[in-house]
């Protein structure tokens, strides 16, 4: 799988210091919360439908390395036109052991993943999950999202 992965070991060693019992289970609710958030904001990015082929062929090809550094559409940011849908469809988030999040798209659906992300010799790289990771509204929704499963999952615990 190419994609991404939400780390927050250091995080939960501290936790657990405080709170032996269940920990591993608010961990699981909580970064839950917070992948399910990264992949809806990773589906809107890959899922554009305002530019068919023709027309970005038509603008030059706007991701075409030959027309620069970044993108010429969208502001520069490398979000992804749907087309045949097979990305989209193969965008996936799971739990990955009990502290980590991962969320990516399954190569096996859609091959080209990689060289969407990375670029080619001839396209840019267009990573939505570093846009999506690092936009600094969408980190405060995901930070501000978990913290209220958090505390949703610590009260109930406790109850």
């Amino acid at each position: 799988m190419s994609g991404a992965k939400v780390d927050i070991s250091n995080a939960m060693r501290a936790f657990e210091k405080l709170s032996k019992s269940g920990v591993d289970k608010i961990s699981g609710v909580v970064l839950t919360t917070g992948g399910e958030i990264l992949l809806k904001e990773t589906r809107a990015a890959i899922s554009r439908r305002d530019f068919s082929l023709q027309q970005l062929r038509d603008m030059g090809h706007p991701y075409a390395r030959s027309g620069g550094s970044t993108p010429r559409v969208h502001g520069g940011k490398p979000l992804i036109h749907t087309q045949s849908g097979r990305l989209l469809a193969s965008l996936t988030g799971k739990m990955e052991g009990k502290r980590s999040y991962m969320w990516g798209f399954d190569e096996a659906k859609a091959p080209h993943a990689p060289m969407v992300i990375l670029g080619t010799r001839v396209m840019l790289p267009r990573d939505v999950f570093r846009m999506v990771y690092n936009d600094n509204e969408k980190s405060k929704n995901v930070i501000s999202r978990m913290q209220k499963s958090l505390i949703r999952a610590v009260t109930k615990m406790n109850a």
